[in-house]
């Protein structure tokens, strides 16, 4: 059991977290949790401290979403816990439609960052994004040891141990009310096909939208594909999908019962697909991604996985890994079907990380004495 540390100082390890249902997530993992810590005169904050996989953790929710509110809260977040050695951004995010090797990336998979691009640092113009590129204008490289650790997580033994854990801590009884989607809801569209109203004399300006390029009505972006008549068999065909007949057990390592919990929201749309892991870069911005020429432009030319808000504005302040999971395609049918099952997913997999940090033995030692402030 990991000692109590008593005073803040003690914490090498933070979770930020924006949403609340990515928090909820990481709050049900906690095997136990802390109160009387305090922080410092003139932080903001407020903190949920506790044991994730054996480790003190210290769990905060900026006030919303966007790179500066995450490097607001991290800047305060210095002021009482000074000895962060690690920060992970856990939730969800949009998901490339495959890694720059040609793996598929799949609702529900898995996002790690082995770098993060500022994607708002840059113009979009009508047919290309620009990101600056000057020294001034980049994040820098991840420091020594955040570098070293991430090659010991990207080791295949190292993905094998973390996936496993995956699948094995969704199954838990503090997650068991989290339903899986279906992988019959997930739905990539071709780039080019419009989230739009549909149908013979349209009163709006969708009538002469004829790709996902040109401009919609508000209603219809703020409307859902099933009210549009998005035709769901013009979706991209994915290989995992197709071979997800092949028993779920006999791949992961899930007992029947396992399986049967993690299909119990969804069974007509078949077993949950083993946890998959994708290393790679991930763009983060201000702004929500909801446009697939967008998206394809950045992972042709930059090679990014994936696209969050927040990984970006904790960067300059602690070492910092961006652990999400995929609830969309950042393209205009996004929607928030699968926020709840990703969250969980990316709170299972920070879980895992946290048990892969070695905690400094000067930590361990003198957590056993000490006042809480």
């Amino acid at each position: 059991m990991a000692a109590f540390p008593l005073r803040r100082e003690h914490f090498e390890i933070a979770i930020i977290c924006v949403l609340k249902i990515e928090g909820d997530a990481v709050e049900a993992l906690l095997t136990e949790t802390f109160s009387g810590l305090g922080k410092a005169e003139h932080d903001e904050n407020f903190y949920t401290t506790g044991i994730l996989g054996g480790k003190p953790i210290v769990l905060v929710a900026p006030r919303g979403m966007g790179t500066l509110n995450a490097a607001n809260a991290a800047r305060d977040m210095r002021q009482s816990f000074t000895r962060i050695k690690l920060a992970l951004v856990t939730g969800v995010a949009g998901g490339a439609t495959s890694t720059p090797e040609g793996d598929e990336i799949l609702l529900g998979d898995v996002l790690i960052s082995t770098q993060i691009l500022q994607s708002d640092f840059g113009r979009n113009y009508a047919d290309v994004v620009k990101i600056k590129d000057g020294l001034a204008d980049t994040l820098g490289r991840p420091r020594q040891e955040l570098a070293n650790f991430l090659n010991h997580l990207q080791r295949s033994k190292c993905v094998q141990v973390l996936t496993k854990r995956i699948n094995e801590y969704i199954t838990e009884d503090c997650l068991v009310d989290v339903p899986y989607p279906g992988h019959g809801n997930d739905h990539l569209f071709p780039s080019d096909y419009p989230h739009r109203h549909r149908g013979d004399h349209l009163a709006c300006i969708c009538e002469v939208c004829t790709s996902a390029g040109d401009p919609v009505c508000d209603e219809a972006q703020d409307s859902k594909c099933d009210a549009l008549h998005c035709d769901i068999g013009t979706c991209v065909r994915r290989r995992r999908i197709q071979d997800c007949q092949e028993p779920v057990d006999i791949r992961s390592g899930l007992s029947q019962q396992q399986i049967l919990r993690r299909q119990n929201a969804n069974p007509v749309s078949g077993p949950a697909l083993p946890a998959q892991i994708h290393f790679g870069i991930i763009a983060s911005s201000s702004q929500v991604l909801k446009n697939s020429k967008l998206r394809d432009e950045l992972v042709t030319t930059r090679n990014v996985i994936g696209f969050e808000m927040e990984g970006a504005g904790c960067w300059d302040t602690f070492p910092t890994i961006v652990v999400k999971s995929v609830c969309d395609y950042a393209d205009s049918h996004k929607n928030k079907q699968w926020q709840s099952y990703a969250s969980a997913m990316a709170a299972c997999c920070a879980r895992g990380i946290v048990e892969e940090w070695q905690t400094s033995q000067t930590m361990t030692n003198s957590s056993r004495s000490g006042r809480p402030f």
